[in-house]
């Protein structure tokens, strides 16, 4: 009876193998162009990738660059274009670009807690 549930198993599930269809980062995609806006060469890589970005206006989409490859997966081109600025979030097939947030500058802060109404400090309290 276990061999039966064995060998079921086994051919339902495609012999033992699952695949996965790679995420847009993954897919490897050829340009024809490696020179021009990164707006214009998002729409190719949109064309070539058979999916579309979207972004909002914080993304430089006018600023011309130059590619050094013209062969590579979608996230390595994002990383040469955004060298790090960005993330994205898959929806579908869409492309969500966004803008990483500046870390605010660490501030050192240093005090006493004092008693409202004495004005002496509290003992045992530190800021």
């Amino acid at each position: 009876m276990n061999r039966w549930i064995i060998i079921l198993t086994f051919f339902l599930t495609g012999s033992g193998s699952i695949f996965c269809q790679p995420g847009i980062l993954d897919k490897k995609v050829k340009l024809e162009t490696t020179e021009g806006t990164i707006g214009s060469i998002l729409d190719e890589l949109g064309k070539k990738g058979s999916f579309v970005f979207s972004y909002g206006q914080t993304i430089p989409h006018n600023k011309h660059i130059q590619l050094k490859y013209s062969r590579q997966t979608v996230r390595q081109f994002l990383d040469e274009i955004f060298q790090g600025d960005i993330y994205c979030v898959e929806f579908g097939n869409k492309l969500l670009i966004r803008q990483k947030t500046k870390i605010p500058e660490v501030y050192l802060v240093r005090g006493k807690v004092m008693n409202a109404l004495t004005k002496e400090p509290i003992p045992g309290v530190t800021v």
